[in-house]
């Protein structure tokens, strides 16, 4: 039984146990040290972000295919000892990828009428290029007790506009989790330096306004909609760039 204001989001609960399930696999294997949880989906575990996240973003600290291979492996073992049975894909491109699919577990949960559905969570490693000292802390969710190595606050920030601002094709919840992000923290001006050449408030603010002024806002706010779990947040959506030109940088 889910508390009220979760219910209608079964599907989305099961993938974040599931999330966590795969991050203890991972950061309980030899090689973790060369990995960090950063992304959305760090923000919603970490931090209780209101918003679902679908996947696994990990920076890659010198992590080469062999390492990953054995972190793999490492993650399929435990799984299967936690009675998980799971599909397991790697793909080998700029960066490392792994897609795991779990079937059975919606319609055993009576989560889909369809017996073949899968479950698929995807983890991407990638090298962020940024040289920074992971935060060390304690995974304590569902039944999952693990030390995760994740990206500084401040970092999650920087990192989330400068994502927000660089895609091909913008996403609401970049914009949503920068509206979280600003209300517990202030961003790495190193890390904005590096990546965006600014290195003052003023410069910062400037920078986004000019990259945002032609970004439907409305239709952003679409895009993020379902993943919200209260859907009046849709406003930090709508509301951002009323919100940039107001908020505190630090």
């Amino acid at each position: 039984q889910y508390p009220e204001h979760l219910q209608g989001y079964e599907r989305a609960i099961l993938r974040e146990y599931l999330q966590c399930k795969i991050l203890q696999g991972i950061f309980d294997s030899s090689h973790a040290r060369k990995l960090s949880f950063l992304g959305g989906t760090a923000l919603r575990i970490f931090y209780e972000n209101q918003r679902f996240s679908e996947d696994i973003d990990l920076d890659n600290f010198g992590l080469d295919w062999n390492e990953f291979d054995a972190v793999v492996k490492d993650v399929e073992r435990f799984l299967s000892l936690e009675g998980f049975e799971v599909e397991l894909r790697q793909i080998r491109k700029a960066a490392y990828h792994l897609i795991l699919r779990f079937p059975k577990l919606l319609y055993q949960h009576g989560l889909s009428p369809l017996r073949d559905e899968k479950i698929l969570i995807q983890v991407d490693t990638a090298a962020q290029g940024y040289v920074y000292q992971p935060d060390v802390r304690i995974l304590n969710k569902f039944d999952v007790f693990s030390e995760i190595r994740i990206a500084p606050l401040p970092l999650l920030l920087s990192q989330k506009i400068f994502t927000a601002t660089n895609r091909k094709r913008p996403k609401g919840r970049d914009f949503y989790d920068i509206t979280f992000l600003l209300a517990r923290t202030n961003p790495d001006f190193n890390y904005l330096k590096e990546k965006l050449a600014v290195s003052s408030k003023d410069q910062l603010r400037a920078l986004i306004l000019d990259k945002i002024s032609d970004f439907d806002f409305d239709n952003l706010a679409k895009d993020v909609a379902p993943f919200l779990i209260n859907k009046t947040e849709i406003n930090r959506v709508k509301k951002f760039v009323t919100f940039w030109e107001q908020v505190d940088l630090g």
